[in-house]
C-alpha cells in the first residue's frame, strides 16, 4: 500500500499537472480500496481537475461513492457513456449500481444498449447481470450463446466458467478451463478453477 507519508505529499500539492494526474487517480483507489474515502475523493477530484479529459479517471472517482450515494455512481457513468462509449468499466458498473438500487430492468437496459454498439460485450454483461442476481442456468445460456458467435471472446469464456462453478457442473468447468488455458496458459484463476473441479468431481464419483 501507499505510505502516509507519501499520501500526505500528495495531498499538500495544489497545482497538479496533467501528467501526475493518474498517480493521484491510482493513489485515490488505493485509499478508497483500504476505507479511507474522505481522503481518496479529495485526490480523485484534483485528478480530474488536472486532466479533465481522462475520463477512466473520472469512473474511478464516481466508484468511490457507490454503495453510499449510487444514485450519483448512476448519473455520472451515464454522462461518462455519453462521451466515451468504449469504457468497458463504466457500463459493468452502471448496471452493477442499478442492481444494488434494486432497478434489475435498468440493469439489463444498460446491457442491451452496450449490445447496440458492441454485441459480446453487452450480451456478456447480460450474463453477468444473471450470474449476480444467483440466476446461473440463464447466464451458462446467454454465455454460451456469445461464445457460439465470437468463440475467442474471453470475458465470456471466463464469467461461463464462473456459472458453471456456481451450479457445480464440474465436467463442463473442467473442459471449459482447459480450452482457455490453450489461450491463457498462466491464468490462475482458471487454474484454481481446474484444479478445485477435479477435487469436487472425484469426490462426487
Amino acid at each position: 500500500g501507499y505510505s502516509a507519508e507519501a499520501v500526505e505529499t500528495l495531498e499538500r500539492i495544489q497545482d497538479v499537472s496533467p501528467l501526475d494526474a493518474d498517480l493521484f487517480s491510482l493513489t485515490g483507489m488505493q485509499l478508497a480500496r483500504s476505507g479511507e474515502t474522505d481522503k481518496a475523493k479529495e485526490l480523485l477530484q484534483k485528478a480530474n481537475q488536472a486532466d479533465s479529459e481522462n475520463e477512466l479517471n473520472k469512473v474511478r472517482e464516481a466508484l468511490v461513492y457507490m454503495g453510499t450515494d449510487d444514485q450519483r455512481v448512476i448519473s455520472t457513468l451515464s454522462e461518462i457513456i455519453e462521451r466515451d462509449p468504449n469504457i468497458s468499466v463504466a457500463w459493468i458498473q452502471l448496471a452493477d449500481a442499478h442492481i444494488r438500487e434494486g432497478k434489475i430492468e435498468d440493469a439489463f437496459a444498460v446491457a442491451d444498449d452496450w449490445a447496440e454498439i458492441d454485441s459480446a460485450s453487452g450480451r456478456t454483461l447480460k450474463g453477468i447481470i444473471h450470474s449476480r442476481l444467483e440466476q446461473y442456468a440463464e447466464s451458462v445460456e446467454v454465455l454460451k450463446g456469445v461464445i457460439e458467435s465470437d468463440p475467442e471472446f474471453q470475458g465470456a469464456n471466463l464469467h461461463l466458467l464462473q456459472a458453471y462453478e456456481a451450479l457445480e457442473q464440474y465436467q463442463e468447468v473442467a473442459e471449459l478451463a482447459k480450452t482457455i488455458l490453450v489461450k491463457s496458459p498462466e491464468n490462475e484463476a482458471v487454474l484454481l478453477s481446474l484444479l478445485r473441479s477435479s477435487r469436487s468431481d472425484s469426490l462426487t464419483s
